[in-house]
């Protein structure tokens, strides 16, 4: 039963520690063919590299991918211990601020969008008609032309796929929030504002 015990602790230390073991493999393997080679007069680069690549990356393990492993079990810890604490709020209040936390977390979601939006230079906007293919009107009157996308005309010659293009285009934009990213330019010649949506 002890050898058991010992023989499931000793392959689970293994696979929790697989890339410290593979290093000190490879420095083992690397030590192996270095002496081989020297013994056989064999002047060859690779063993040496192997060995010192075998431990610097087990030593690299040991030192800091161990303590990831600590920390993420930690982090478990700390979360569980989150998890209960809500139930027992939950079971001590019943009725509780469900809604406020709702809430909350919306608008702790918007204000991460927004920050991410402002950090990547993108303007909220919503489309109000799709124009055709390649160009929509914004809510506020201002039209848009899609920045590496030329689609058929549909609106004043009707070339062939214009219709498609445009139908397609009303299907994914048309009175939808969006984002825009501004382009080189500010606007073509027609004065529509060039934007990646």
């Amino acid at each position: 039963m002890i050898i058991i015990s010992l023989i499931i602790a000793i392959v689970s230390w293994l696979f929790s520690n697989i890339v410290g073991v593979l290093g000190i493999g490879v420095a083992i393997w690397g030590g192996y063919l270095w002496k081989k080679n020297k013994t056989n007069n064999v002047k060859s680069k690779i063993p040496v590299s192997m060995l010192v690549l075998g431990i610097l990356i087990a030593c690299g393990w040991f030192l800091f991918g161990s303590s990831d492993v600590k920390t993420e079990k930690t982090s478990e810890n700390v979360s569980s211990e989150k998890i209960n604490t809500t139930k027992e709020t939950d079971v001590q209040n019943p009725n509780g601020n469900q809604a406020a936390k709702k809430q909350a977390e919306k608008v702790e979601d918007a204000n991460k969008e927004q920050e991410a939006a402002t950090s990547m230079g993108l303007v909220a906007a919503t489309v109000s008609r799709v124009v055709d293919g390649d160009t929509f009107q914004l809510s506020d009157g201002s039209k848009v032309r899609l920045v590496g996308v030329n689609t058929p005309e549909s609106m004043n010659r009707h070339e062939q796929y214009g219709k498609g293009a445009s139908n397609y285009t009303k299907t994914k934009l048309e009175g939808k929030k969006i984002w825009l990213q501004k382009d080189v330019s500010e606007t073509d010649r027609y004065g529509r504002l060039l934007r990646i949506v």
